[in-house]
């Protein structure tokens, strides 16, 4: 299933499935940007979890963009 797909279930129905699979699938990706970033393992971590902390607030913002990986 796309990431777009998965996005819109989790904006439709908070579909907690949804929302695993894209944090499983683009997680580790985050993380190595943060990781870069701020250079700190513990603080990237903590990066991770507010950006998707974001994503599961506010998951119609990132429906509309070009990639939701981005």
């Amino acid at each position: 299933e796309s990431d777009h797909a998965l996005l819109a279930r989790f904006a439709a129905d908070r579909d907690e499935a949804a929302f695993a699979a894209l944090v499983g699938r683009h997680a580790r990706m985050v993380y190595g940007v943060c990781r870069r970033a701020v250079r700190d393992a513990q603080l990237a971590e903590d990066a991770v979890q507010a950006v998707f902390l974001v994503l599961s607030r506010s998951p119609e913002r990132a429906a509309s963009a070009a990639s939701v990986g981005g």
